[in-house]
């Protein structure tokens, strides 16, 4: 999958006036996302007709209101089509099309955090001793990879990348075909010539401006495998907003949000109410009962008012909140110092296995590791406040005593 490089947060829409009459509010049914080339573009435009629209939210909650809290609201969309210089505007629209709010400021794209798998891939070779080197191919066939950049030379023994893996990060169209992802072990190096012999044929002949790596510490698949279990227990803060209503027949039992498995990832619940005729908002508790029918959870409420808006707030892991890693072109916005550590450190212990004939080199990286993996995991733990099951602070990101 793709994480979310487009973040868009909108306010409240049934504050918003169609075209230039002040008196003519309209029921707001979307909002449309607009992406220009540059921002001077994205500036100039009046009617949206400047830039392309990449998508559009619908806004079931606006058309239709069940409760008093309409707004703002947050959406995320990865938008492939984005550029490093792209810039964003988006509109409301009724939900004929006819009406139209005015374009909102523009803003840049915000996609810095998130890092490939390809990027991962390198990074946590060079955190494991090195072990990594990344070059260009200059010609391919099934079973060879021609790279003067890595294998050519008049001083490193040809049987020096026997056995190591060598992963074709992107293809030269940067279109995701194969062999992009592929992975083989390299049976043989001709120095003088820079050609690689692999032990099995890629489906397609790697060709001219492939990007390769030569992993020689653990195939890249593994170090996939590695990287996908540790953003297993990197969590991360999330609010899911219910709209409860007890007139309406829906009772005092509510799902709980996609990807809790427990009653311990639930942080709070808390009831959001808004005085009327104002924009604010207060904070109430409520007391509830978190049960499970072994694979389904729903949130049972002692009481409620009559209509209001509940915030769920609860732990996600990464791995459940972006899906699962699997092409070089999949990204994660996990963050990049911690990830690299911890996915290393989870690469020693498969490599160790419980072994004890590891070399002292080998032990003293782990060794190095674990404290720096350690001290990232309590930097990147948000504490937050278990008011109805601990009841003090407590870390529920990455835990010390983790690896």
């Amino acid at each position: 999958m793709s994480a979310s490089n487009v973040f868009v947060t909108v306010p409240n829409p049934d504050r918003l006036i169609a075209g230039n009459d002040p008196t003519a509010p309209f029921v707001v049914a979307a909002v449309e996302l607009y992406r220009y080339t540059t921002e001077a573009i994205a500036r100039a435009d009046t009617s949206g007709s400047g830039g392309t629209l990449v998508t559009t939210f619908t806004l079931i909650a606006a058309s239709a209101p069940l409760t008093d809290e309409e707004g703002p609201f947050r959406f995320g969309y990865y938008d492939s089509g984005a550029l490093g210089t792209s810039y964003y505007r988006y509109r409301f629209r009724d939900s004929g099309s006819a009406s139209f709010s005015d374009l909102s400021e523009p803003w840049p794209i915000s996609n810095a955090p998130d890092i490939t798998v390809r990027e991962l891939m390198y990074e946590i070779g060079t955190v494991l001793g090195d072990s990594v080197k990344r070059g260009t191919a200059s010609a391919g066939a099934l079973g060879t990879v021609t790279c003067t950049g890595i294998f050519k030379s008049s001083v490193v023994d040809a049987r020096w990348y026997r056995g190591a893996f060598l992963y074709v990060e992107q293809d030269a169209g940067a279109a995701g075909a194969a062999p992009e992802g592929e992975e083989r072990i390299i049976a043989s190096v001709a120095t003088g010539t820079g050609i690689a012999t692999v032990d099995n044929d890629y489906s397609v002949a790697p060709a001219t401006g492939d990007i390769i790596q030569v992993h020689s510490y653990a195939p890249p698949s593994e170090i996939l495998r590695c990287l996908n279990r540790v953003r297993e227990r990197m969590f991360l803060t999330r609010h899911h907003k219910l709209a409860v209503n007890r007139t309406t027949g829906a009772g005092n039992r509510y799902p709980l949000p996609p990807g809790v498995r427990s009653k311990r990832d639930i942080e709070d619940v808390r009831v959001v109410q808004r005085f009327s005729g104002s924009d604010w908002t207060s904070v109430a508790e409520t007391q509830y009962e978190v049960e499970f029918d072994g694979i389904v959870g729903e949130l049972v409420f002692f009481s409620l008012p009559e209509q209001d808006v509940v915030d769920v707030v609860y732990a996600q892991s990464y791995r459940e909140f972006e899906g699962l890693l699997a092409l070089p072109s999949d990204t994660t916005a996990a963050p990049l110092d911690w990830l690299r550590k911890a996915t290393a450190w989870e690469v020693y212990r498969w490599i160790y296995d419980g072994e004890d004939n590891v070399s002292s080199r080998f032990g003293s990286r782990m060794g190095m590791t674990q404290p720096e993996v350690e001290a990232l995991s309590g930097r990147y733990a948000p504490s937050i406040v278990r008011r109805l099951s601990t009841g003090h602070r407590e870390p529920i990101g990455p835990r010390r005593g983790a690896y």
